[in-house]
């Protein structure tokens, strides 16, 4: 029986080691995409933190700037703020 096995695994053997390779290839290169996509979504999680902390910054820092102009009694404080301006801050 055992014979029989070996003379069969003999026979095929170049094929069976082609198709561990061939596997073990396509592994790597799974673990290799799967490693690169979990990265992008840690950096883009890092990213949207970074923005989410950096709002209440922005809006202390435009109100503080809006009063200043207020304030100085510039001839621009009564012209609205364009509507482009008024999108990107929000």
């Amino acid at each position: 029986m055992i014979t029989i096995a070996l003379a069969f695994l003999n026979k095929y053997i170049g094929y069976l080691r082609w198709w561990v390779l061939f596997a073990s290839w396509i592994g790597i290169a799974w673990s290799v995409h799967h490693v690169d996509v979990l990265a992008d979504k840690a950096a883009q999680e890092t990213r949207v933190e970074t923005v989410a902390q950096s709002i209440p910054k922005v809006i202390t820092v435009t109100q503080t700037i809006t009063r200043v102009i207020h304030d100085a009694n510039d001839k621009c404080t009564n012209s609205g703020i364009p509507d482009a301006i008024l999108q990107q801050l929000h």
